[in-house]
């Protein structure tokens, strides 16, 4: 059993799924998507400046850049623990009753809360 859920994530069912997975996926990954596309962008410059690339592609820097930071968007998965209720609370109504009450003390357990907003979420106290 974890003592301590490092972001508990705060939705709504009706939100659509892939805005969802967009939101958490650039609230995750951009932050390394940006630093590794510096990264490759600034060796490319390097290595096409001293000549050790060939000209087939004019802005090697540019290129690379935007696909390592495509690619690390897409693929990087950070070691972050999160509590997502549609896979941590069971749909058996007994005890999903009793995990309702309990948020409570898993938001208190929590680093941070992270807020999938939209416009149905203030409405609903819980569905």
């Amino acid at each position: 059993r974890r003592e301590k859920i490092s972001t508990f994530v705060s939705h709504s069912w009706h939100g659509g799924p892939w805005q969802k997975i967009l939101a958490l996926t650039t609230f995750y990954n951009s932050r390394a998507a940006i630093s590794l596309g510096c990264v490759s962008a600034v060796m490319m410059m390097l290595l096409s400046g001293l000549g050790y690339l060939p000209d087939l592609v004019s802005n090697w820097a540019s290129l690379s850049g935007c696909l390592t930071s495509a690619l690390v968007l897409m693929l990087w998965r950070p070691q972050t623990e999160v509590f997502l209720d549609r896979i941590c609370i069971s749909s058996e109504e007994s005890v999903k009753t009793q995990a309702i009450f309990s948020l409570a003390g898993l938001l208190k357990r929590s680093d941070e809360m992270l807020i999938l907003w939209d416009s149905s979420w203030a409405q609903r106290l819980w569905c």
